[in-house]
C-alpha cells in the first residue's frame, strides 16, 4: 500500500493545489515540498532501519529494499516458513500473516507483543529502534521434537 501511495502521489499533487480559475504554480509549492518529505519519513526511514536489522541478524542488508523478499526473510528470521512472506500478497489474509510475521520477529529480537503492534502501525519508528537500538537477534523460535526414546528436545524451525 505504501508503494502505491508513493507511486501515484505525484499525480495527485496538482489536483490538490488546483484553484480552478487559473494556473497557480505557487499553490503547488507546499505539496511539492511535503510529498518528498512524507516519502522520506514513511518510505526510506523504515528501510534504513530494516537494513541495520537484517545486518544484526546476519542477513544481507540489501534485502530491506526488495519488498516481497524482505517479508520472506523476516518470516525466516521469526521462525516461520519463507512462504509466509509470499502470503502477505493476498489482500485481507496478508495483513493477518504480516502481523504474525512481525510478532515472531519481535520475539526473535527479545521484544514484547506491543512492539509487534508498533512494527505493524508505525514502521518508521519500530524498525530504526530494532536496527539502531540495543536489541540483539536471539534467533528463531524453537519447537519441541519428539525423540525415539520418548524425550523431547528443541530443534530450530525451518
Amino acid at each position: 500500500m505504501l508503494y502505491f501511495f508513493l507511486a501515484f502521489s505525484w499525480f495527485f499533487v496538482p489536483l490538490l493545489a488546483d484553484s480552478g480559475d487559473s494556473c497557480n504554480c505557487l499553490g503547488c509549492l507546499p505539496c511539492l515540498i511535503c510529498v518528498p518529505l512524507i516519502f522520506i519519513l514513511v518510505g526510506l526511514v523504515p528501510m534504513i532501519g530494516m537494513f541495520k536489522m537484517f545486518a544484526k541478524a546476519g542477513e544481507p542488508g540489501w534485502v530491506a529494499f526488495v519488498p516481497v523478499y524482505q517479508m520472506m526473510i523476516m518470516a525466516k528470521m521469526g521462525g516461520r516458513p519463507e512462504s509466509d512472506g509470499l502470503m502477505t500478497l493476498i489482500p485481507i489474509y496478508g495483513l493477518i500473516v504480516a502481523f504474525g510475521i512481525f510478532s515472531d520477529l519481535a520475539k526473535a529480537f527479545g521484544k514484547e507483543q506491543g512492539f509487534a503492534i508498533m512494527m505493524f502501525l508505525l514502521p518508521f519508528v519500530a524498525f530504526p529502534i530494532l536496527g539502531f537500538g540495543d536489541a540483539q537477534y536471539r534467533g528463531r523460535k524453537k519447537k519441541k521434537v519428539r525423540r525415539d526414546d520418548g524425550g523431547d528436545e528443541d530443534e530450530p524451525r525451518d
